[in-house]
């Protein structure tokens, strides 16, 4: 079971494949056990694809600080110094979106190439959620007494996925959201709060690494708008929106996008290479 000291954690990591390093970063309160099995097999064939568990979810530690948006980036870049990996590609999505927004503001020498999915940049210049997203993402911070785990899964799948999606993946999609190493409320609180602390837009502009910024039209989670607003804020960066797809785009148009960002991502090494 690998697992490195970073910082005031241990942090367990998983590396799949060869190639250029690419780190995957996961978003709120999810782990390794969130990144899908045929997408990580489609990213080793082409990188040394590094996954791992966000400080607090999966088998890593579970301090009782720490949980900044910052912080969690800070770990991030430290897993690559632990692994003696000067520069890697970073993938990012929703509250990883965040972090790899984050990554690239204070990190910018270690990243070849940045991917942007599903996130936004902040108050006060994000597009607000839903009250009623909100109030889904209470429910799974602190569960009512009278729902029970698949249920309250069930609702939460509701803001990840499309409702065309769900028609035929309901019972897949929920089941999917119980997990072997559980994220405790109390940490999703924390990084729930990171997450409403975090700003990123006055310093989007510093962001010098080749940047693609990729989104579902149809997130009613985090909003699409968001998407145009990180990418209209750092320089030179590229915009793709996927139409069928939800703030799950890791799973509902999985295969388009992550064939776009392998192209992306290989484009930035042939112009390095050139």
């Amino acid at each position: 079971m690998p697992k490195v000291k970073i910082n005031d954690i241990q942090t367990y990591y998983e590396i799949h494949g060869e190639g250029t390093p690419l780190l995957l970063l996961m978003g709120w309160g999810g782990s390794i056990e969130d990144w899908p099995k045929p997408i990580i097999d489609l990213l080793s064939r082409h990188f040394k694809t590094i996954i791992f568990d966000n400080r607090g979810t999966g088998r890593t530690s579970k301090p009782k600080t720490g949980y900044s948006i910052k912080q969690m980036a800070d770990d991030a870049a430290g897993l690559l110094d632990a692994l003696k990996i000067p520069k890697a590609h970073v993938f990012g999505i929703s509250m990883g979106g965040m972090l790899a927004q984050e990554f690239g503001i204070s990190h910018s020498d270690k990243i070849i190439g940045l991917v942007i999915a599903a996130a936004h940049c902040g108050s006060p210049h994000n597009i607000q959620r839903t009250d009623e997203a909100a109030a889904i993402m209470e429910k799974m911070i602190n569960p009512p007494k009278d729902l029970s785990e698949l249920e309250l899964l069930k609702e939460y799948v509701t803001l990840m996925y499309t409702s065309e999606y769900l028609s035929e993946h309901w019972d897949e999609m929920a089941s999917a959201q119980i997990k072997k190493y559980p994220t405790p409320g109390w940490v999703r609180r924390k990084q729930w709060d990171a997450i409403i602390e975090f700003s990123s837009y006055d310093m989007l502009p510093s962001i010098v690494s080749p940047t693609l910024v990729i989104h579902g039209s149809k997130d009613n989670w985090v909003l699409p708008g968001n998407a145009k607003i990180i990418a209209d804020r750092i320089p030179d960066s590229r915009l793709k929106m996927y139409e069928k797809s939800g703030h799950a785009l890791v799973t509902e148009q999985a295969e388009e996008a992550f064939n776009d960002v392998i192209e992306f991502y290989k484009s930035i090494e042939e112009e390095q290479n050139a």
